[in-house]
């Protein structure tokens, strides 16, 4: 078969785990199995140990993509190309890429409703913001995205490993280029968010929300976020059902989704603000981008209100009024 391959990662042998920047990592272990996860600085004392490696290998993942699954009907050739793609996606994921997934529950292999809550409607979802947020923001934001994307790899060494990390470095580069200014409210503000999704029976909803007490939010750093995910697919040889809130057929002309960055900021210390984005994408048969739809809700100081915009036609990157 396709997995017994020699010129395949033989991920029965392989256990590899990656930890990046804050906790983040990606483990590939047993059969076809990569797991993503998050080890927050909370649940161990407030820092995080040397030994990240031994840590994340125990710990609970919260995203799981089975590319033995996605296999299923494939010829060898375009399995190949999936389980490496697929590779590719996960190990490049540094935090800017990951914060936003990591949520979202896994508890079997390939399971695509597997949430540690159902969502309360097919239009709505929550995230929680952590309580401590940093007094004062930090006024260079570039310092702040270096420092997130800061990794550590750790792990086995071996020879098809090498040869992915190498895909993977440019794939990163790449990704790094693309989401340079979707940096996440954690890079400024020090908040922590936890997002969940829900998916749509047809197309793909997306939806998030974020509030910070503090009312600073940043300039260029507030986003769709999802997004950042939606460019990592897009230039990818193929497409996946990423369980739980991804799902696509198998073709090069989906997910083309503009950016959504909203350039709102306010600082004042008495502000509370709401950040809802809701994004729906239905395929048809050319890929067409039908409805993206932001918002961002305020309230504070006696004011209140919604911005609500789609992405213009002459600047698809940035959010319009």
């Amino acid at each position: 078969s396709v997995h017994n391959d020699p010129k395949h990662l033989n991920l029965k042998k392989l256990v590899r785990i990656r930890v990046y920047a804050a906790g983040f990592f990606v483990k590939v272990v047993g059969d076809n199995l990569v797991e993503l996860g998050y080890i927050s600085q909370a649940a161990l004392g407030g820092s995080l140990p040397a030994n990240l490696a031994n840590v994340a290998a125990k710990a609970q993942p919260q995203v799981c993509m089975d590319f033995k699954k996605y296999c299923e009907g494939l010829d060898e050739a375009a399995c190949r190309d999936l389980e490496n793609d697929g590779r590719e996606l996960l190990l490049s994921f540094d935090k800017a890429a990951t914060e936003f997934v990591k949520s979202g529950a896994c508890s079997d292999a390939g399971t695509a409703d597997a949430y540690p809550s159902p969502p309360r409607s097919e239009a709505e979802s929550t995230i929680s913001l952590a309580p401590s947020i940093a007094e004062t923001p930090s006024p260079d934001s570039r310092v702040a995205h270096q420092q997130l994307h800061g990794e550590t790899r750790l792990g086995p060494a071996v020879t098809e490993e090498r040869e992915a990390l190498t895909a993977v470095g440019l794939a990163t580069h790449r990704t790094r280029q693309q989401v340079q200014a979707a940096a996440l409210v954690t890079s400024s503000s020090g908040a922590s968010c936890d997002w969940r999704f829900v998916k749509e029976v047809r197309g793909v909803t997306i939806l998030q929300s974020c509030t910070s007490s503090h009312g600073w939010l940043g300039r260029g750093i507030v986003n769709c976020s999802a997004v950042r995910l939606f460019r990592l697919l897009r230039n990818l040889k193929a497409t996946y059902k990423f369980d739980g809130f991804l799902k696509t057929a198998r073709t090069l002309a989906i997910l083309d989704a503009d950016t959504c960055i909203n350039d709102y900021y306010y600082e004042g210390s008495s502000h509370r603000w709401s950040m809802t984005t809701a994004q729906r994408h239905r395929r048809e048969m050319d890929g067409t981008l039908l409805v993206v739809r932001c918002s961002v809700k305020y309230s504070g100081e006696g004011q209140q209100g919604e911005l609500v915009g789609t992405p213009s036609e002459s600047m698809p990157n940035h959010f319009v009024n």
